[in-house]
């Protein structure tokens, strides 16, 4: 229980950008959607993960 309370303020404090734009959007009423594979947003805040087929950053869930 203590790391994983260590683990989220490590996250949120290095991701605070996304972690604020998530939630404006959660409370204007978007939700997140699965995408599939898809570039990460121009201009948008994301947090991508590597392809592991083309090693180009992707996302999976985007909010809507």
């Amino acid at each position: 229980m203590f790391l994983g309370i260590i683990f989220l303020s490590m996250f949120v404090g290095n991701n605070l950008d996304y972690v604020s734009a998530v939630a404006a959007d959660l409370d204007s009423g978007k939700y997140f959607e699965y995408v599939g594979p898809q570039l990460p947003p121009a201009g948008g805040v994301a947090i991508p993960v590597s392809s592991l087929i083309t090693g180009e950053d992707v996302i999976f869930f985007q909010t809507k």
